[in-house]
């Protein structure tokens, strides 16, 4: 199971390098103000996003009702709206791999060197996306 060590939901994405394309990497950091320990996730995701070019940032709030549930339209519209659901009660950072099925998901710590993580992440980028299979509907 995943371990949580911070608190924020920072959706980013990012570009391949050179390209145009968007990367289907998003990193996301859930942010509550009452956690503690959200400070070495940020930390965390401060040392990857120095290390992957053209990181976009975006917190997601979810100290209270109102803020949870703009945070939760933010993340259905970054393609991330069901790991948003998995997490929201337990903040941290986050890389998804959203072009995979099911979408990767790796918690971003202090534990973890930012340089492996980063690597990780391009590596990921790279992988062929996971065709989304249609069935036939009908009776």
């Amino acid at each position: 199971m995943l371990r949580i060590a911070s608190a924020i939901l920072v959706a980013c994405s990012l570009a391949y390098a050179g390209t145009g394309t968007p990367n289907p990497i998003v990193i996301a950091e859930i942010d509550a103000g009452w956690c503690t320990s959200c400070a070495v996730g940020q930390e965390a995701t401060a040392a990857v996003s120095a290390q992957v070019p053209d990181v976009r940032t975006v917190r997601l709030d979810v100290s209270s009702p109102a803020a949870r549930a703009s945070s939760e339209r933010i993340a259905r519209e970054l393609g991330i709206g069901r790991v948003f659901e998995q997490h929201r009660f337990a903040p941290g950072s986050y890389a998804i791999a959203t072009h995979l099925r099911p979408m990767h998901v790796i918690p971003l710590d202090a534990r973890r060197p930012a340089a492996e993580l980063a690597a990780l992440l391009a590596q990921l980028a790279q992988e062929p996306a996971t065709p989304v299979e249609e069935f036939p509907h009908g009776s």
